[in-house]
């Protein structure tokens, strides 16, 4: 009677923090990067919810205005988050564009949350 081999190696899960930052805020290759005109580079929907917060209102206009709307731009065609994008463009003050996406990087935690707990 022969005996089966069993695998020794460990099947190795991605930690939480993992799947938060791919699937909730996206990564953005360095290349894609949105590079403020102070030189702060944004990586992902949490920095850029940051930088909004903290950014003065001038900064602001340089990138949202009733001309064009660069972090909708950038949100739809780096992170092809489509809604969100869509939502980014309507808004027109900081407050707005933070709320916009705190209310996304929320809907997308509550889905992961329940996903692996399913498990």
């Amino acid at each position: 009677v022969k005996k089966e081999k069993r695998s020794t190696s460990k099947v190795l899960k991605p930690k939480p923090e993992v799947y938060i930052t791919k699937e909730v805020y996206g990564n953005s290759p360095e290349e894609y990067h949105f590079v403020l005109s102070n030189g702060q580079k944004l990586r992902d929907l949490k920095e850029l919810t940051n930088a909004i917060e903290r950014m003065p209102d001038e900064l602001f206009r340089n990138y949202v205005n009733e001309f064009k709307n660069d972090f909708s731009t950038w949100v739809k065609d780096i992170f092809h988050e489509d809604y969100l994008a869509d939502e980014l463009k309507k808004m027109h003050s900081k407050a707005e564009a933070e709320l916009a996406l705190q209310r996304h990087i929320n809907k997308k935690l509550e889905k992961l949350i329940k996903r692996l707990t399913k498990k």
